[in-house]
């Protein structure tokens, strides 16, 4: 019982250290070569294939006992004059030989053969394997290609099942589905480099993102239909598209003539004029869709919630960081990646990954050294940009929407489907002091910063969404008709 526990840890450590652990190695070299993603292991699957390859690899090599009749001596001597066995060793009537055939696994495992000569009897020890395939070969039974094609559909299921539980734990598919978009997506037509780029600010995509302004021109998704177009002062209305998906769409982002925007599980870019409305991707939904500079960052809802980036023709999209995601704010420097054990802090690149805050934090925004966010209750701190900040409380209630300015912070309290007196929007500055109401309402939707003016969707006296502007600057608020 001892020397068969010994025989099989001794098969076991070898064929982990010098067949299982090396084949990883080298499938983990070639996929991040054709598929551009690192694999990551789910270890206990990993753990759990090892001890079922090392159960076969024992099944097959251990130590094994087999007698020949001393009648075969002459046949076992034609034998060693072939290529299929190597002698080692020849000390009296001990004979020791090596198969040079079953590569790579004899090279991995202890492959000797002894083969003693007694009286009436020779007796064949090794591996069980090549102590049936020496008795085989002495009695000269013949190799027949059936054998030949076995041999070779056990090689091809060796690595089919090295692969597997790599391929399997990192979503193969997917990744395949990735390379396959990269590679249609050479074919789109090109914006880059681009000229004039307006990104949505991260509060705005906290928001949903249904506006985005520039220099020249608004767009804002009005009523529950149409994405429109306006000039800077509100005056002129325009319909750029028809949406099906009001409550699936959003992210809009300008560049040069070029309005990108979310629908469901697209991302899709359409000239300002409302032609050549294109789809540049359309494998997931793309959540807290933002961009820096030329480059979308994203959380894919298909990739287990991992953060990607793709550029402004829909190429190169890419893997950047593995955390399942729950809300991104993205920013030139960093990624704030908020997660159900807190928040993470991540280099555009993907290089760096720290912790950035211990707790959860809702609608996480940056502005002039101050980090906003949202507690699980909903109520909203502010902590400064240094190691020893200590958390300030801004609102100490329950909001819905909030958005910062270079006034303040605008905000709405007591969202719900009952009526209350201190319902509405409202302003504060950036320390929370003395909060004023600005507009009464019951339901409001989706602060948009454009600009001097923030948008935002209310809820009139008979229980409808309207479209209303409030200007920064005069205090005033009213209704944009379309």
């Amino acid at each position: 019982m001892y020397k068969r526990h010994l025989n099989f840890l001794s098969i076991a450590a070898r064929v982990t250290l010098f067949i299982y652990l090396p084949s990883v190695l080298i499938l983990q070299v070639i996929y991040q070569a054709v598929i551009g993603f690192p694999m990551q292991f789910n270890w206990v699957t990993q753990l759990t294939y090892l001890a079922v390859f090392q159960s076969w690899v024992y099944t097959r090599y251990k130590y094994g006992i087999q007698f020949e009749d001393i009648k075969v001596k002459a046949e076992l001597e034609q034998i060693l004059a072939t290529e299929r066995w190597e002698e080692i060793d020849r000390v009296g009537n001990v004979l020791t030989l090596r198969p040079t055939f079953d590569f790579p696994l004899n090279l991995a495992i202890n492959d000797r053969v002894t083969i003693e000569f007694q009286d009436q009897k020779i007796k064949l020890t090794g591996p069980v394997k090549y102590v049936t395939a020496l008795g085989r070969s002495i009695h000269n039974t013949p190799r027949d290609k059936m054998i030949t094609l076995r041999s070779a559909g056990r090689a091809i299921a060796f690595i089919f099942f090295i692969m597997l539980p790599n391929i399997g734990a990192r979503g193969f598919m997917w990744d395949i589905t990735v390379l396959r978009h990269n590679l249609n997506a050479r074919g789109n037509e090109t914006v880059l480099p681009a000229e004039t780029i307006s990104a949505n600010s991260a509060e705005n995509i906290n928001n949903g993102g249904l506006g985005i302004g520039s220099e020249d021109i608004i767009i804002y998704l009005h009523g529950n239909r149409n994405i429109v177009r306006t000039d800077t002062s509100l005056n002129t209305h325009q319909t750029v598209s028809e949406i099906n998906h009001y409550y699936e769409t959003g992210h809009f982002h300008l560049v040069d003539d070029w309005l990108y925007y979310t629908e469901h599980e697209s991302l899709n870019r359409i000239r300002t004029d409302g032609t050549n409305d294109q789809v540049l991707y359309d494998l997931s939904h793309t959540g807290d869709l933002q961009l820096v500079g030329d480059t979308f960052y994203f959380i894919n809802s298909t990739d287990d919630f991992n953060i990607y980036s793709l550029n402004l023709d829909g190429q190169n999209l890419t893997r950047v960081a593995t955390v399942r995601a729950s809300e991104l704010s993205a920013y030139e420097d960093e990624l704030l990646v908020s997660h159900l054990e807190g928040v993470d802090r991540i280099s555009p690149d993907g290089s760096e990954h720290d912790l950035f805050m211990d707790e959860p934090a809702t609608d996480l925004v940056r502005h002039e050294g101050y980090y906003y966010f949202k507690d699980d209750e909903n109520r909203l701190y502010r902590q400064a940009d240094h190691p020893s900040a200590q958390t300030e409380t801004v609102v100490n209630a329950p909001i819905s929407y909030y958005t910062v300015t270079e006034e303040g912070i605008v905000y709405t309290l007591g969202q719900g489907t009952f009526s209350h007196p201190t319902s509405g929007l409202y302003v504060t500055d950036h320390e929370g002091t003395d909060p004023e109401q600005v507009y009464p309402s019951d339901r409001i939707e989706s602060l948009t910063k454009v600009g001097d003016s923030i948008l935002f969707r209310a809820s009139d006296n008979e229980g409808s969404m309207d479209m209303m502007h409030y200007d920064l600057e005069s205090g005033e608020i009213d209704s944009l008709t379309y």
